[in-house]
């Protein structure tokens, strides 16, 4: 070995041979793990790229459905009714179920597309006979410059626009309790429409005939507080769907005083529940204030508002310290809505006391 070193190298010690051999192999080793090094780094750099393609290709696909979400309620939305086919609402909701499933769209998403204002609201409560024929009377020789023809002008136009849209409008609460409030609710019971019953608010049978015929006032102890009076708690008769309520009214006893809010000039504010089981409404106004908001699911004895005054027709003098109460039946099929009776009505209040 010595020899053929010194063949190979001459005039270099065995010693500076071998060292010189192992700092070449160290130097081969060093360059290989270089290599694999750079190998290895090459990898990661191309699982980090990977890895942030597949994130934006999540990314798209979630704003993909994202809008394609915004697309369905849209075409549920209260302001594209006239455009919507009754035949598609059924496949729309069952869209709406899944991206809500998908945490893709929030249940406030949704009750802020179908939920229509306070104004359509009052207009699907309506009677045919007032939406087709008194409703017109009122405001052809209205006044437009003042609060109070503003306000019912704007009634009597929505009135126009969603009279024949309203198959729509009521399927579309009943599949919204269906897909999103139907274990929230029970829907057959009936409560008593006052937490306090230590009066009686239904007027004797000699007194109905002097009441409304397609409501009933139902009177009840208050106290003043300046203009106000606070009456007792309101309880929903019914569970139901808040279709609108409003306790932003402003005004006094005649029209000239009017200045805004409100259901209706008259009725102030009022809160308005559609029950989709059976398809009636039920219409509570001149409450002095509201405890449930639009969209919101309500079960029957629930306290839904405070009694008051508001309303043209309740600051009157010797008019006030009482709810108005209503029940229209809605019929899907002739879109038809009709008022119940002031007598079946009181026979409702009385009924539901021992419940």
């Amino acid at each position: 070995m010595e020899k053929i070193a010194q063949e190979k190298t001459p005039g270099m010690s065995r010693r500076k041979f071998l060292t010189l051999a192992c700092t070449v192999a160290a130097g081969l080793v060093l360059g290989a793990d270089k290599l694999a090094g750079g190998d290895k780094k090459a990898g990661k750099e191309n699982n980090s790229r990977n890895e942030s393609l597949n994130k934006t290709d999540k990314n798209q696909k979630n704003e993909d459905k994202k809008n394609t979400a915004e697309n369905v309620l849209s075409m549920i939305s209260y302001t594209n009714i006239k455009q919507l086919d009754i035949k598609k609402i059924p496949n729309i909701f069952d869209n709406l179920l899944y991206y809500f499933n998908q945490k893709i769209i929030t249940f406030s998403d949704i009750k802020k597309a179908i939920i229509p204002p306070i104004e359509y609201a009052a207009c699907l409560f309506f009677s045919d006979n007032y939406a087709r024929k008194e409703l017109p009377e009122k405001v052809s020789n209205i006044d437009t410059d003042t609060p109070f023809g503003k306000k019912m002008i704007e009634i009597a136009n929505t009135s126009s626009e969603i009279l024949e849209e309203r198959p729509k409008f009521f399927l579309i609460f009943e599949l919204y309790a269906k897909y999103f409030g139907e274990a929230d609710c029970d829907w057959k019971k009936e409560s008593y429409l006052f937490r306090n019953t230590s009066f009686n608010p239904v007027p004797g049978k000699s007194e109905l005939s002097k009441n409304h015929t397609f409501a009933i006032d139902l009177y009840y102890p208050s106290k003043m507080q300046g203009e106000r009076e606070i009456g007792p708690e309101i309880c929903s008769l019914k569970a139901g769907i808040v279709l609108g309520c409003a306790d932003d009214w402003q005004g006094g006893a005649t029209e000239s005083e009017y200045q805004g809010g409100g259901t209706s000039p008259k009725s102030g504010n009022a809160i308005i529940i559609f029950n989709p089981k059976n398809y009636e409404l039920y219409y509570y106004a001149h409450l002095d204030s509201v405890n449930v908001k639009p969209g919101d699911f309500v079960n029957s004895g629930q306290v839904i508002g405070i009694g008051g005054n508001t309303g043209l027709n309740a600051r009157k003098k010797g008019h006030g310290n009482h709810v108005h109460f209503e029940i229209h039946h809605y019929n899907n099929e002739k879109n038809t809505n009709d008022y119940v009776d002031v007598y079946a009505l009181a026979e409702t209040i009385e009924k539901t006391k021992v419940v």
